[in-house]
């Protein structure tokens, strides 16, 4: 079983290398100048800016609890979505949190680094709510994707254990893969180009095929 585990990583690994490639590639083409410059934009830039401030001012010293709350939600959202009965979920400032799950996989065990829950959904109600209170949900999921990078950089590091079950190196490239996704999702979702998302998904994921088909056939011929 850890063998038929270890190849699929390996396959799945190497379609998300091929995928970070594809997505920086595109990113000058779907992401212009101009969408930085947008009310939205700015209002997001702003809630980022904010929270930074907030950082240094309290969440460096009395708002672990927050960070610990949401890393160990994200863990218990994510076992559920894949039917893992939660029997236990704790968050404390100067001790940490807990969640038991009954099973577990490397998506629950790497959600909290790969998803920023908050800002998509924040980003899904700003997208059905049109009013004048656009701008505040922009910077809302500035605010709180900014809460997500900083919490990333903390937690993400070599021998945090969620990253030594998944394997290192396969954490890292499925982090970084869903961090570039996520990113051009919540920057063209804010100004509201959603076909432009659409292209942009699939010119990656045209390119992702290249790669592994070109791959495939170098290998045929080495053989």
């Amino acid at each position: 079983m850890r063998v038929l585990q270890g190849i699929a990583k390996l396959v799945l690994g190497i379609f998300l290398l091929a995928g970070i490639r594809g997505m920086l590639g595109n990113f000058p083409v779907y992401l212009p100048t101009r969408y930085l410059l947008t009310p939205p934009m700015q209002a997001f830039l702003t809630g980022g800016f904010l929270f930074i401030l907030m950082e240094f001012i309290y969440f460096s010293r009395k708002g672990r609890f927050w960070a610990t709350l949401s890393h160990e939600l994200s863990h218990a959202v994510f076992a559920l979505l894949f039917l893992r009965p939660v029997h236990r979920l704790s968050a404390t400032r100067k001790r940490g949190g807990l969640v038991e799950i009954e099973g577990g996989n490397f998506v629950i065990a790497l959600a909290p680094y790969a998803f920023p829950l908050n800002s998509l959904l924040l980003l899904i109600l700003s997208s059905l709510i049109q009013s004048n209170y656009q701008l505040i949900l922009s910077g809302a999921v500035g605010f709180t994707y900014f809460f997500h990078l900083t919490s990333l950089i903390k937690e993400a590091y070599p021998s945090q254990p969620d990253l030594l079950l998944s394997g290192r190196v396969f954490s890292y490239v499925y982090i970084v893969f869903f961090n570039l996704l996520f990113l051009m999702v919540i920057v063209l979702g804010i100004n509201g180009q959603w076909q432009q998302l659409s292209a942009f998904l699939r010119d990656s994921a045209q390119t992702i095929w290249q790669d592994i088909s070109h791959t495939g056939h170098f290998l045929l011929k080495k053989t």
